[in-house]
This record gives C-alpha cells, structure tokens and sequence, in this order.
C-alpha cells in the first residue's frame, strides 16, 4: 500500500518530474559493461499497454524479467503495478543507482528478451517512460 501511495504522489506532483520521454525501450544504444556510479539516482516510471488476449503471457514475461531485474547490482527498486480501473495498463516504479545502471539493464539479456517478446503485444509496440529526478534524497 505504501508503494501505491508513493506512485500516485509522483502522478500528481508533475513538477518533480525532469522530462518526459516516449521511447521504444528495445532501443538500448551504447552501453558500458562496467556500472559506475555518480551519486546520483535515475528514477522512472513505464507504462506498458497490453494488447488484449496477451495479458497472461505479457506479465509472465514481465515476471520472469522482474525477477532477473532485481538481481543487478545497480538496481534498487522494480516495482509493478496495475491500474485499479485498467488492468491491462502496468506501470513500473524503477530506481537504480546511476543512468550508467539503467542503461545496463536494457542491455542485458532478460530485457532485451522481454522486450522483443512484447512486439505484437503491447499498445503500439512501446513502453512509455516518464523520468523523475528525486528532488528529496
């Protein structure tokens, strides 16, 4: 219940956000092998739409990265939730401990996996992402 609230302040407080993006998320670019860490948090928050009759398969998949997920040393918080009045709009809290970790997870194979799953399935084919920067740490 806690993280419920926790993602609904940030809903309503929009001038926490730094900028927003939509992004396809299998679009990975260049990465590092290595995760270094600035001191600074990256926050966000992604919004997938899954396509009916894909619900089951779509968040067994997004389990199984999950699960992958929060096993990275840079990954602090990966957190799932539905909406109460759609519940095949999933939105992700993530926060990991620097952009160098993020850019790492899409890197990797779990979630270059989930994401090239998702194709055909999700609204679209993209996962909108809203990043935050914490103005409170």
């Amino acid at each position: 219940m806690k993280y419920f609230f926790l993602i609904a302040l940030l809903f309503f407080y929009e001038g926490n956000i730094n900028s927003q993006i939509n992004t396809k998320m299998n679009n990975a670019g260049s990465i590092s092998n290595k995760v270094t860490n600035d001191g600074k948090k990256f926050s966000l928050i992604a919004t997938i739409e899954i396509l009916p009759g894909y619900e089951a398969a779509v968040k067994k998949a997004l389990f199984s990265m999950a699960a992958e997920t929060r096993k990275e040393s840079g990954v602090e918080l990966f957190l799932i939730n539905t909406k109460n009045d759609l519940p095949n709009t999933i939105l992700i809290y993530e926060t990991y401990q620097s952009e160098a970790a993020f850019e790492l997870h899409k890197s990797l194979p779990h979630a270059r996996s989930f994401f090239e799953f998702t194709k055909g399935k999700i609204k679209d084919d993209k996962i909108d992402v809203v990043l935050l920067t914490a103005i409170d740490n």
